[in-house]
């Protein structure tokens, strides 16, 4: 629980710093990837935070390597 409230309070003083100057400049495409990405991250804590088990990426890296070059097992 302790990290999903660090990643809260890291996530809103990051959007007060960065992503309000964001919107008032009018830059959209910062604003919006910055916005996704804070999403990810709150995301990927509640996720952590609940014990969910996140698939390893690495047998899917490996799948398209063997995929792209035609490797053998």
């Amino acid at each position: 629980m302790t990290t999903l409230i660090m990643v809260i309070i890291i996530c809103v003083g990051m959007i007060i710093v960065d992503v309000i100057p964001l919107y008032k400049n009018q830059q959209w495409l910062s604003f919006f990837v910055y916005l996704g990405l804070l999403t990810v991250a709150i995301v990927v804590a509640i996720t952590m935070d609940v014990c969910f088990q996140m698939p390893c990426p690495a047998d899917w890296f490996k799948k398209i390597i063997i995929l792209i070059w035609g490797l053998e097992d």
